[in-house]
Protein backbone atom coordinates (compact mmCIF):
# COMPACT_ATOMS: atom_id res chain seq x y z
CA UNK A 1 0.00 0.00 0.00
CA UNK A 2 1.35 3.15 -0.97
CA UNK A 3 2.49 5.63 1.71
CA UNK A 4 0.16 8.22 2.57
CA UNK A 5 3.02 10.72 3.88
CA UNK A 6 6.13 12.36 2.27
CA UNK A 7 8.96 13.40 3.96
CA UNK A 8 10.98 15.97 2.07
CA UNK A 9 10.92 20.10 1.86
CA UNK A 10 9.24 21.75 -0.33
CA UNK A 11 11.10 24.60 -2.88
CA UNK A 12 9.56 28.07 -3.63
CA UNK A 13 8.51 26.34 -6.76
CA UNK A 14 7.83 23.02 -5.87
CA UNK A 15 4.14 21.69 -4.67
CA UNK A 16 3.17 18.46 -3.63
CA UNK A 17 3.61 15.17 -5.63
CA UNK A 18 1.15 12.84 -5.78
CA UNK A 19 2.48 9.27 -4.83
CA UNK A 20 -1.43 7.71 -4.57
CA UNK A 21 -4.73 7.49 -6.01
CA UNK A 22 -6.51 8.41 -3.56
CA UNK A 23 -10.14 5.99 -3.36
CA UNK A 24 -12.91 8.83 -2.33
CA UNK A 25 -15.40 7.60 0.12
CA UNK A 26 -18.79 9.02 1.14
CA UNK A 27 -16.76 10.23 4.24
CA UNK A 28 -14.19 11.61 2.59
CA UNK A 29 -16.64 13.50 -0.20
CA UNK A 30 -18.34 14.42 2.87
CA UNK A 31 -16.07 15.96 4.41
CA UNK A 32 -14.85 18.14 1.44
CA UNK A 33 -17.87 20.64 2.01
CA UNK A 34 -17.49 24.62 1.36
CA UNK A 35 -16.07 25.99 4.28
CA UNK A 36 -17.98 29.36 4.13
CA UNK A 37 -22.08 29.57 2.84
CA UNK A 38 -21.50 32.69 1.04
CA UNK A 39 -19.04 31.43 -1.99
CA UNK A 40 -16.20 30.20 0.08
CA UNK A 41 -14.34 27.24 0.57
CA UNK A 42 -11.69 25.32 2.45
CA UNK A 43 -8.80 26.56 0.34
CA UNK A 44 -7.48 29.12 2.18
CA UNK A 45 -3.90 28.90 1.55
CA UNK A 46 -1.41 30.61 3.95
CA UNK A 47 1.04 33.60 2.66
CA UNK A 48 4.33 31.84 2.88
CA UNK A 49 5.10 35.52 5.05
CA UNK A 50 2.99 34.82 7.71
CA UNK A 51 3.64 30.98 7.69
CA UNK A 52 7.28 32.14 8.09
CA UNK A 53 6.91 34.14 11.17
CA UNK A 54 4.42 31.96 13.03
CA UNK A 55 7.15 29.14 12.94
CA UNK A 56 9.60 31.43 13.95
CA UNK A 57 7.78 32.23 16.54
CA UNK A 58 6.72 28.67 18.23
CA UNK A 59 9.99 26.70 16.97
CA UNK A 60 8.10 23.62 16.25
CA UNK A 61 11.01 20.71 16.65
CA UNK A 62 11.44 16.85 16.62
CA UNK A 63 8.97 14.80 14.18
CA UNK A 64 6.81 16.62 12.46
CA UNK A 65 3.63 16.65 10.22
CA UNK A 66 1.68 19.19 8.30
CA UNK A 67 -1.91 17.45 7.97
CA UNK A 68 -3.50 20.49 5.29
CA UNK A 69 -0.22 21.16 3.17
CA UNK A 70 -2.51 23.09 0.54
CA UNK A 71 0.24 25.16 -1.67
CA UNK A 72 3.31 24.25 0.88
CA UNK A 73 3.90 27.72 2.88
CA UNK A 74 4.22 25.63 6.08
CA UNK A 75 6.26 23.13 4.73
CA UNK A 76 8.87 25.75 3.24
CA UNK A 77 8.97 27.35 6.71
CA UNK A 78 9.52 24.24 8.76
CA UNK A 79 12.31 21.99 9.39
CA UNK A 80 12.13 18.76 7.13
CA UNK A 81 8.73 17.40 7.94
CA UNK A 82 6.07 14.66 6.58
CA UNK A 83 2.56 16.24 5.31
CA UNK A 84 -0.68 15.32 3.93
CA UNK A 85 -2.99 16.87 1.68
CA UNK A 86 -6.82 15.65 0.34
CA UNK A 87 -6.33 17.41 -2.80
CA UNK A 88 -3.09 15.10 -3.22
CA UNK A 89 -4.42 11.87 -2.62
CA UNK A 90 -3.37 11.99 0.80
CA UNK A 91 -6.01 11.83 3.27
CA UNK A 92 -4.60 13.19 6.74
CA UNK A 93 -7.73 11.00 8.27
CA UNK A 94 -5.61 7.60 7.28
CA UNK A 95 -2.61 8.82 9.45
CA UNK A 96 -1.46 6.48 11.71
CA UNK A 97 1.71 7.78 13.00
CA UNK A 98 3.22 9.65 15.90
CA UNK A 99 4.42 13.15 15.62
CA UNK A 100 6.34 15.25 18.13
CA UNK A 101 3.94 18.72 16.36
CA UNK A 102 1.05 18.96 14.18
CA UNK A 103 1.22 22.39 11.96
CA UNK A 104 -1.41 23.19 9.71
CA UNK A 105 -4.03 26.08 8.70
CA UNK A 106 -7.06 23.69 9.37
CA UNK A 107 -10.02 23.41 6.75
CA UNK A 108 -12.21 25.50 8.96
CA UNK A 109 -15.54 23.82 8.18
CA UNK A 110 -13.98 19.97 9.45
CA UNK A 111 -11.94 22.18 12.39
CA UNK A 112 -13.60 20.06 15.24
CA UNK A 113 -12.24 16.33 13.41
CA UNK A 114 -9.05 18.00 12.13
CA UNK A 115 -8.58 19.08 15.98
CA UNK A 116 -9.91 15.71 17.19
CA UNK A 117 -7.07 13.37 14.86
CA UNK A 118 -4.17 15.93 15.30
CA UNK A 119 -4.61 15.53 19.15
CA UNK A 120 -4.74 11.51 18.78
CA UNK A 121 -1.79 12.04 16.65
CA UNK A 122 0.66 14.86 18.12
CA UNK A 123 1.88 16.20 21.55
CA UNK A 124 1.75 19.89 20.54
CA UNK A 125 -0.81 21.26 18.08
CA UNK A 126 -0.56 24.65 16.44
CA UNK A 127 -3.51 25.95 14.32
CA UNK A 128 -4.32 28.90 12.39
CA UNK A 129 -7.55 29.72 12.97
CA UNK A 130 -9.76 32.22 13.98
CA UNK A 131 -8.90 32.93 17.91
CA UNK A 132 -13.23 32.82 18.64
CA UNK A 133 -12.75 28.63 17.42
CA UNK A 134 -11.68 27.46 20.49
CA UNK A 135 -14.62 28.90 22.34
CA UNK A 136 -16.91 26.13 21.67
CA UNK A 137 -17.78 23.29 24.80
CA UNK A 138 -17.64 20.71 22.11
CA UNK A 139 -13.70 21.73 21.14
CA UNK A 140 -12.81 22.46 24.72
CA UNK A 141 -14.47 19.39 25.72
CA UNK A 142 -12.56 17.54 23.85
CA UNK A 143 -9.39 19.29 24.44
CA UNK A 144 -10.03 18.30 27.98
CA UNK A 145 -10.89 14.41 27.39
CA UNK A 146 -7.83 14.18 25.04
CA UNK A 147 -5.71 16.13 28.00
CA UNK A 148 -4.16 18.82 26.30
CA UNK A 149 -4.17 22.21 27.22
CA UNK A 150 -3.97 26.07 25.28
CA UNK A 151 -0.39 26.92 25.96
CA UNK A 152 -0.19 30.23 23.87
CA UNK A 153 -2.72 31.82 21.73
CA UNK A 154 -0.63 33.98 19.70
CA UNK A 155 -2.90 36.95 17.74
CA UNK A 156 -1.32 37.70 14.09
CA UNK A 157 -2.48 40.23 11.33
CA UNK A 158 -5.01 38.99 8.89
CA UNK A 159 -3.46 38.95 5.37
CA UNK A 160 -4.78 40.72 2.53
CA UNK A 161 -7.74 39.10 -0.27
CA UNK A 162 -7.67 36.99 -1.39
CA UNK A 163 -7.74 35.85 2.11
CA UNK A 164 -10.90 35.88 3.58
CA UNK A 165 -11.85 39.12 5.42
CA UNK A 166 -14.61 37.95 7.97
CA UNK A 167 -13.95 40.07 10.40
CA UNK A 168 -12.67 37.80 13.22
CA UNK A 169 -9.34 38.09 15.05
CA UNK A 170 -7.02 35.63 13.39
CA UNK A 171 -4.46 33.50 16.14
CA UNK A 172 -1.74 30.81 15.80
CA UNK A 173 -2.87 28.68 18.50
CA UNK A 174 -0.46 26.11 20.54
CA UNK A 175 -2.00 23.06 22.41
CA UNK A 176 0.16 20.35 24.27
CA UNK A 177 -0.74 17.34 25.84
CA UNK A 178 -0.29 17.28 29.48
CA UNK A 179 -0.33 21.59 29.56
CA UNK A 180 -2.20 22.34 32.64
CA UNK A 181 -0.26 25.92 33.42
CA UNK A 182 -1.53 29.35 32.28
CA UNK A 183 -2.59 30.43 29.05
CA UNK A 184 -0.54 32.97 27.30
CA UNK A 185 -1.63 35.44 25.06
CA UNK A 186 0.76 37.21 22.35
CA UNK A 187 0.66 39.48 19.43
CA UNK A 188 3.03 39.14 16.18
CA UNK A 189 3.50 42.80 15.65
CA UNK A 190 1.51 44.47 12.16
CA UNK A 191 4.28 45.06 9.62
CA UNK A 192 5.03 45.27 5.61
CA UNK A 193 4.92 42.17 3.96
CA UNK A 194 5.23 41.63 0.33
CA UNK A 195 2.23 39.80 -1.19
CA UNK A 196 3.39 36.48 -2.19
CA UNK A 197 3.44 36.38 -5.97
CA UNK A 198 4.77 40.04 -6.48
CA UNK A 199 6.81 43.24 -5.63
CA UNK A 200 3.94 44.90 -3.54
CA UNK A 201 3.64 45.58 -0.30
CA UNK A 202 1.24 46.21 2.34
CA UNK A 203 0.33 46.97 6.37
CA UNK A 204 -1.36 43.70 7.81
CA UNK A 205 -3.30 45.01 10.61
CA UNK A 206 -5.24 43.15 13.31
CA UNK A 207 -9.14 42.55 12.04
CA UNK A 208 -11.36 42.45 14.76
CA UNK A 209 -14.60 42.03 14.93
Amino acid sequence: MPSLLQNRNLTDSDTPTVRSRLVFTEETKARRRPLLPHGGNDRIYTPESLARDIVNHFRPCGKILEPAAGHGAFLRALPPCDWCEIDMGLDFFACQAHYDWAVTNPPYSLFTSFLRKSLQIADNVLFLCPVSSWFQRARERAIKEAGFGIVEICRVPVPPPPWPQFGLTLGATWLRRGWLGSLSNTRLPSKLWPVDGGDKMVVLEEVTT
